[in-house]
Formats: structure tokens, sequence, C-alpha cells
């Protein structure tokens, strides 16, 4: 919001253009990036050791994120979904509980 506020205000002749495609896309991202720590903040505080939460709520969010940019269109090929595979392999080796 102060980044928003700091660029509107601004003394230039710069003409701001938006899209309301972009625009939803962007409130859509920061109710995800909310919904994302409300419910981290949550499992933890009803006692998950963030050894175990992180991992996956960090391997979960890229690995969605992946997901819905190839829902959107952009190209698949074997080294993106060879990334997500290592991301996801990642956050499960890491989340072994001993």
């Amino acid at each position: 919001m102060f980044g928003a506020f700091v660029f509107l205000f601004q003394k230039r002749p710069d003409h701001l253009v938006t899209d309301p495609k972009g625009v939803l896309f962007v409130v859509l991202a920061g109710l995800a990036a909310f919904l994302i720590d409300f419910f981290a903040l949550k499992t933890y505080a009803s006692g998950l050791p963030v050894t175990i939460g992180g991992p996956i709520i960090i391997g979960g969010s890229i690995a969605l994120a992946t997901v819905i940019g190839f829902v959107l269109g952009d190209a698949v090929n074997g080294i993106k979904v060879f990334g997500i595979f290592l991301v996801v392999g990642g956050a499960a080796i890491l989340s072994v509980h001993q």
C-alpha cells in the first residue's frame, strides 16, 4: 500500500495504466499471501514444530504457484517439472521427523 501511495502521488507526468485482469491477479496474490501466513501461524500456534511445518508450507506454496502458472498458460518442459520435483522432494526430506 505504501508503494502505491508513493507512486500515485509523484509529480511526474507518467500515466498509470491498469488492466482489470492484472489488478485482479494482484488482489488475489495478496489474499493468497495473507491466507498462507494466517494458516501457517495458526498451525504453529497449535503445536506443530517449525522444522516440520516450514518446509511443507514453503514447498507447498512454491509448488502451488508453479501449478497455477502452468494452468494460466506457462509452457511445461522437462526442466520445470524436474524443478518442481526437487522443491517438493526437498520439502518432504526436510519435514521427516526424526
